[in-house]
């Protein structure tokens, strides 16, 4: 026995879902100008440095579970002259609030770490070969 609908039940159900879908649409726009996803950010996991012509870009610790891991990111010498990266220091943290106590600094040492060249206008990628092993 085939189903059948009338013409009063094809009505109800094109303006329930004509509703639904209208309401949908209204609620994406009640966001406004000051929506979360309108405000600027950085979409990077690594953080950013600069000092003097020499920019660093997505630095980051990737380890495993047992605390052994490699310095990522990338160096950019934006100087005029050829430099040389001889050694790679974590600076202490800042407290996440001003009036917070300071927080203890645990320096990280990098091993298997050589000079590396940095070429005016020229960027470098870490790791290099063999990794950069806090």
């Amino acid at each position: 026995m085939p189903i059948t609908l009338s013409a009063r039940s094809v009505r109800r159900a094109a303006l329930a879902g004509a509703a639904a879908t209208l309401s949908i649409v209204l609620a994406g726009c009640g966001a406004g100008f000051n929506a979360q996803t309108a405000q600027p950010y950085q979409p990077a996991e690594g953080t950013n440095a600069s000092s003097g012509g020499i920019v660093i870009r997505n630095v980051l610790v990737l380890a495993d579970e047992h605390g052994k891991g490699e310095l990522h990111g990338v160096v950019v010498n934006n100087g005029t002259a050829t430099d040389t990266l001889v050694s790679i220091t974590q600076a202490p943290p800042a407290p996440p609030v001003a009036d917070a106590p300071a927080v203890e600094a645990n320096p990280v040492t990098f091993g298997k770490f050589s000079p590396l060249a940095l070429q005016v206008g020229a960027a470098l990628r870490l790791p290099q070969t063999g990794g950069i092993e806090p």
